[in-house]
């Protein structure tokens, strides 16, 4: 069960809680308000984690058995088109946050995201010579695999209106 947390919101100190979890439209809001300028998810190059082949199919089945709940929103694995660029992201964690009211609910926090990028064709031998580095692989950004992905937020938010 997470921790209850205060945090002074500054200019935000009279906000006070309506009781009950905001609608996942509004999760954001929310998690602004509490959490700042904090950021919301950060990003881990799979393929970089020194000792690992970078498959990131065997590190997501490492998350789920070590019991990390991971964003199916899309498919566990968000693959890009030419299949270069592969993500996948655990739910947001959800804490308890006191208001300045004194009552406590539950608000979304981060999240993480990892990502493997494959070596670009025209570098794949670099990869078999152990030559490869980063500039060789694939570049860019999905936008269609970034919806899915930041719905994490958004899932933790639909978890706890179901749990309320």
């Amino acid at each position: 069960m997470p921790g209850t947390t205060r945090v002074s919101l500054g200019h935000h100190e009279g906000v006070e809680s309506s009781g009950r979890m905001p609608s996942a439209c509004c999760a954001c809001a929310c998690r602004v308000l509490v959490n700042g300028y904090q950021l919301n998810h950060t990003a881990l190059s799979v393929h970089n984690i020194k000792g690992r082949s970078g498959d990131i199919y065997a590190f997501a089945n490492e998350l789920v058995m070590k019991g990390f709940n991971l964003n199916t929103e899309g498919g566990v694995m968000k693959v890009s088109p030419d299949t270069g660029l592969l993500q996948c992201s655990t739910v947001a964690d959800v804490v308890n946050f006191t208001f300045a009211g004194g009552q406590t609910n539950p608000v979304v926090g981060a999240y993480m995201e990892f990502v493997e990028r494959k070596p670009m064709p025209e570098h794949q031998h670099l990869a078999e010579a152990g030559q490869l580095r980063e500039f060789h692989r694939r570049d860019g950004f999905e936008a269609d695999s970034a919806k899915n992905i930041f719905a994490s937020t958004t899932l933790a938010a639909t978890q706890v209106q179901e749990t309320a």
